[in-house]
């Protein structure tokens, strides 16, 4: 087993003190209309302390817990690319001078983040994202900067949530590397312990340098078990192994009408999913001043205009959308990029105004 550490409160801040002292932006887990959203933090203040969420399909609900952990809660509304791959980006301007056109690019001061408190699923959902914006043929420069300077801090989940289905992508419950630190939070009714191991030589060193000290064999032997216990929880979730042969057998199944009655085609999972990327450019310009700018804004496949060609778009009805969407996470991702672009972190499952779950409806799809 690797080598692991007993915290305490003190030691967590020390290590937001010195993250925030060596220029890191720290982002991590807030309570904010109630829900856990994710926002810069400093302190140990800032966190959910004693808060707990419910989840199910189309339903999240936030209270107070009587554990007085920090991680409590499991994934909210926000995903972390949102900061590695911003909503809202404007990439250059171009304005009139009197010497002719000048072509400017956004300039962008060098920022470092650290991120606190991802879960596995969302590890897994950066490195599926690191496939597409950073290591294919055509990377995203922003997102690779942010990237390199990257900081994680993870926590390991002891308890899923009422959506999660981590085991059947392949993604949790325990932290599988990709992090500099991971804690292991164990609230129980006498004590509260933080047990951390490092898993980068970034991390070891930052580990040096708060109070802790070695975590014993028991205590890790513990943190195994609850891990094993997370993972049995979520062992009834449907087998999506084998979702693009399923697929393909099932393209024109009656099955996506009745899915079309149900859907509102808000787009919603894609905006929570944590490795959805499909975003779409957008100019403004002012005449006034000769000036035009162009931006990268979000996008979702469930907008009509998203798939418009030259005469119209190509997916007039919502389930034709939905199913593009559905069979691009569970199948042709995988053929593009060599691995799933769902992690099964249960967002979509959660935050579907029309309790629309995708793990029901490909067991559905599996059934007929």
């Amino acid at each position: 087993m690797t080598t692991a550490f007993y915290m305490e409160h003190a030691a967590l801040q020390g290590i937001l003190d010195i993250l925030l002292s060596r220029g890191y932006a720290i982002i991590g887990p807030k309570v904010r209309a109630s829900a856990v959203v994710l926002d810069a933090v400093a302190s140990l203040e800032d966190l959910p302390s004693g808060w707990r969420d419910q989840q199910a399909a189309g339903v999240y609900t936030l209270g107070r817990s009587a554990e007085a952990g920090f991680f409590q809660y499991t994934c909210g509304p926000h995903s972390w690319k949102r900061y590695l791959y911003p909503p809202h980006l404007r990439l250059f301007s171009v304005s009139m001078q009197e010497n002719g056109v000048r072509l400017q690019q956004t300039e962008r001061p060098p920022l470092s983040y650290a991120f606190l408190g991802l879960r596995a699923c969302d590890l897994k959902a950066l490195m599926v994202l690191d496939e597409v914006l950073a290591e294919q043929g055509y990377p995203d420069p922003e997102y690779q900067a942010l990237r390199r300077n990257l900081f994680i801090i993870a926590v390991n989940c002891l308890q899923p949530g009422g959506t999660c289905f981590c085991t059947a992508m392949g993604a949790g419950p325990r932290a599988d590397g990709g992090y500099d630190i991971v804690l292991n939070e164990i609230c129980e009714p006498d004590r509260y312990r933080l047990i951390a191991e490092p898993g980068s030589a970034r991390g070891a060193d930052l580990l040096s340098t708060v109070r802790c000290v070695p975590a014993s064999m028991a205590a890790k032997l513990h943190v195994q078990l609850r891990l094993d216990a997370a993972a049995e929880k979520m062992k009834k979730t449907a087998d999506l192994s084998d979702a693009g042969s399923l697929f393909d057998r099932r393209f024109d199944h009656p099955h996506w009408k009745t899915l079309e009655q149900r859907c509102l085609a808000c787009g919603n999972c894609t905006l929570v999913c944590p490795t959805c990327f499909c975003h779409t450019l957008t100019e403004s310009e002012s005449l006034a001043v000769g000036q035009a700018e162009r931006h990268r804004v979000w996008d979702s496949c469930f907008s009509q205009t998203f798939s418009y060609m030259h005469g119209g778009s190509i997916r007039t009805s919502i389930g034709s959308r939905y199913r593009q969407w559905l069979c691009h996470k569970l199948s042709t991702w995988q053929e593009q990029f060599g691995t799933p672009g769902c992690v099964g972190c249960g967002r979509c499952r959660t935050w579907c105004p029309a309790s629309i779950d995708i793990v029901e409806e490909v067991r559905m799809l599996a059934d007929r």
